[in-house]
């Protein structure tokens, strides 16, 4: 759970100025071991280069190009050389090893051409091929280019912290026939910069430990005022306006304490003002909602004698609407009824002329009914005698079936014979086979005969009996007829009674219809009077309402400011002026 941590302003400004000067001191501690680093550095190497000039200076350029010519721990040169290096490693203790190398480089690796004498007993000699580190190997390459000393950057191996000087030898002709170089140690210059930074380090405490006691009463005595301030405004908070501040100071935080005096001071007379005023304004609300509450109930005496009149007026205009409603519904009543009347006596008169047509038409429907059942009975004769023909000609047609027969029988009988008789009873034959095939055909005529006479001879039953179930009907819908004649008669005679009773409520409605008129026009006239003493009634009623919502919300208004009074007092009780 994430939890706030609160600091006052004094441990906050506290804070902010030991963290400032502990970053300062930090950078300045970090800047000055920096330039000291580099000042010791730019000397180790200065020195490194001019121990490499003396050391150059000493040695004797023909017996470093016979040693390059041909490398011997034996040879006179290379003794003399190596003694000369080991005294510049005797004569200072920073330089490790003094060496010569040949100038020309083959894969990062070179010849060896002298060494000091430390280097030989631990089994190196003249003519060795050795492998420089990369800067080393970088500074050899660099000298030979240009033919100047350079000194490469400190770099650490397994034996320590070096710096190394490349001297190009050169002999008359400026030609480069070898190159001196000289280890310096570098560790002396990495103790020397942590001792720096320890001192730093040590008088960088002791210089917070001061400032921050120095920060600490300097804040103490700065913010006293706040704290002082704070108190006087808790006082205030609570009600104690008699609160006075230190003024002695003149800087901002003294005319802050003389600021807030001021308005403390002020403040005060302001809440004495209100508290006074808030005392009157309780006794005048008071006193105007007495007064309001006596008007209330005066005016609502009043309200209810005029609710009293207005509900009366309305209901006598009610009754007024309600009466002229109905006479005016009854008028229209009475005058949709003699329309009716009229309508009806009109339509029993088109009833009467239809209804003898009707008649008219039945009777012609029965004088037609029997001339339908006189052709049906000569249509029934006509098909019992198609029938019986139709039964004749199937006999017909079974006796030509029967005569195809016995002649397709003869025919074949002759075929026969004629086969017996051989050519002699060849034309025969044929003859023969022709009588046999129209006795066939004729057979097959026959059959399609009686086949079809068969149906004609069916349809014609079928016929027959439809013919004798029409004359059925037909005889039902005479007697279905006449009935229906004598229906349309009594139905003429009650619709010319209905005309004339028609006629009679069509006048008596006519008269109906005019006294209601009169009546109607007096009821509207009753109910515009009774309308007008409604509205007057409804008027003096709404007035009344206004009057007395009126006086309510003075009332409630009073009794408003009556307690938001008390409570300003209350309020107001509660500084200490």
């Amino acid at each position: 759970m994430k939890r706030n941590i609160r600091l006052s302003f004094f441990a906050r400004n506290l804070l902010v100025a030991f963290a400032s000067i502990l970053i300062i001191g930090f950078v300045i501690s970090f800047a000055g071991v920096e330039i000291q680093r580099r000042l010791a550095l730019e000397n180790l190497n200065n020195q490194s280069l001019g121990v490499a000039a003396m050391a150059l200076g000493t040695l004797d350029k023909t017996d470093v190009a016979g040693a390059a010519a041909a490398p011997d721990n034996n040879s006179p040169e290379v003794k003399r050389i190596m003694a000369k290096l080991d005294a510049v490693s005797d004569a200072n203790k920073n330089v490790a090893q003094v060496y010569v190398f040949a100038p020309e480089i083959k894969d990062g690796k070179n010849l060896i051409v002298a060494m000091p004498t430390h280097l030989v007993e631990q089994g190196l000699k003249a003519g060795d091929i050795y492998e420089n580190p990369p800067k080393t190997l970088q500074a050899l390459e660099q000298a030979v280019a240009t033919r100047q000393p350079v000194i490469t950057d400190a770099y650490t191996d397994d034996f320590g912290t070096w710096i190394s000087v490349m001297e190009p030898v050169l002999d008359n002709s400026g030609r480069v026939i070898a190159v001196m170089g000289m280890d310096v140690t570098a560790s002396l210059l990495s103790e020397n910069i942590q001792k720096v930074w320890m001192r730093s380090l040590i008088v960088l405490l002791i210089s917070l430990v001061i400032m921050l006691a120095v920060q600490y009463w300097l804040t103490r005595w700065t913010l006293a005022p706040v704290k002082e301030l704070f108190k006087a405004i808790d006082e205030v908070s609570s009600g104690n306006l008699h609160v006075r501040l230190s003024t002695e100071r003149s800087d901002d935080f003294g005319e802050l304490n003389r600021k807030f005096t001021k308005m403390a001071a002020e403040l005060r007379n302001m809440i004495s003002g209100v508290k006074d005023k808030a005392v009157q304004a309780a006794a005048s609300s008071q006193e105007m909602a007495d007064t309001v509450a006596r008007n209330v109930d005066e005016h609502k005496i009043v309200g209810a004698a005029v609710e009293r009149v207005s509900s009366g007026a309305a209901a006598q205009e009610h009754s007024a609407s309600e009466s002229a409603r109905v006479m005016e519904e009854m008028s229209k009543g009475i005058q949709s009824i003699a329309e009716t009347a009229y309508r009806v006596s009109e339509a029993a008169a088109d009833m009467d002329r239809e209804a003898e047509a009707g008649g008219a038409a039945i009777r012609k429907i029965v004088d037609q009914m029997s001339a339908i059942s006189e052709s049906v009975n000569l249509s029934a004769e006509k098909i019992k005698v198609l029938e019986s023909s139709s039964s004749e000609i199937i006999g017909i047609a079974e006796l030509i079936t029967g005569l195809a027969s016995q002649t397709n029988l003869l025919a074949l009988n002759a075929a026969i014979e004629a086969a017996r008789a051989g050519d002699a009873g060849r034309g025969f034959a044929v003859v023969a086979e022709e009588v046999r095939k129209l006795a066939d055909q004729s057979g097959q005529a026959a059959y399609r005969i009686s086949g079809i006479i068969e149906n004609i001879h069916r349809d014609t039953r079928q016929s027959a009996e439809l013919m004798q179930a029409g004359l059925l009907e037909v005889g039902a819908g005479m007697e279905l007829s006449k009935q229906t004649d004598e229906v349309f008669r009594r139905i003429t005679e009650v619709i010319r009674s209905v005309s004339a009773q028609t006629e009679d409520m069509s006048s008596v409605t006519e008269q109906m219809s005019a006294s209601s008129e009169e009546v109607s026009a007096s009821v509207h006239e009753l109910s515009s009077i009774a309308r007008a003493s409604a509205v007057g009634a409804a008027e003096l009623s709404k007035s009344s309402t206004y009057q007395l919502a009126s006086l309510n919300d003075i009332s409630e208004s009073a009794e408003h400011l009556s307690r938001m009074s008390s409570e300003l007092e209350a309020l107001t009780s509660k500084f200490k002026i």
